[in-house]
């Protein structure tokens, strides 16, 4: 390789990692939220129904109140708050999806970027047509994968409101046992 050659491979390189660092690190970071978010939801939630699971019983116990006469109402509300930790988990994945998606993208907009850089800097061993190919099918994937992020992100939002309806269901129960 001559020192043309390699000075051609240096400057390349430099700007193929200006090109996609941005993406990659924005890759990088989805993946990160994906995770804190994923732990962030699944903690609070599953303390808030693991904890009316618990404090159900001790709560009738406390107050004295007799099973036989509320027992639609007990299983009514260990139901929810059951039915709603095992929606915190559906959730979970929806939130991890959105933004495995997100990640995902950025993966095929850093290509993107990297055949632009490739053909920019070796113009006679890049075909125009098929580097404008592989650069608009790229751009599509990514596209694609962010539309699809956008459907697991509503589907989230929303078993996350099945979720806490079933938690406050529960604490309606709950309630209605011990006060009502």
């Amino acid at each position: 390789m001559s020192n043309d050659e390699a000075d051609a491979w240096k400057r390349f390189l430099e700007d193929k990692k200006l090109a996609t660092e941005n993406h990659r690190s924005r890759r990088f970071e989805y993946e990160k939220v994906a995770i804190d978010y994923t732990i962030s939801i699944f903690r609070t939630l599953t303390f808030l129904n693991t904890g009316g699971l618990v404090a159900l019983p001790a709560a009738v116990s406390l107050f004295g109140v007799k099973v036989t006469d509320h027992h639609f109402l007990l299983i009514a509300s260990g139901a929810c708050f059951m039915f709603s930790i095992a929606i915190v988990c559906i959730a979970q994945a929806f939130a991890f999806f959105t933004f495995a998606r997100r990640s995902d993208a950025e993966w095929h907009y850093e290509q993107e970027q990297f055949l632009r850089v490739g053909a920019k800097h070796f113009p006679t061993e890049a075909r125009f047509s098929e580097v404008s190919a592989k650069i608009e099918a790229e751009q599509i994937k990514a596209a694609d994968k962010f539309r699809s992020s956008t459907h697991y992100r509503r589907r989230s939002i929303w078993t996350l409101l099945v979720c806490a309806a079933l938690f406050y269901g529960g604490v309606v129960f709950a309630s209605l046992i011990l006060f009502g």
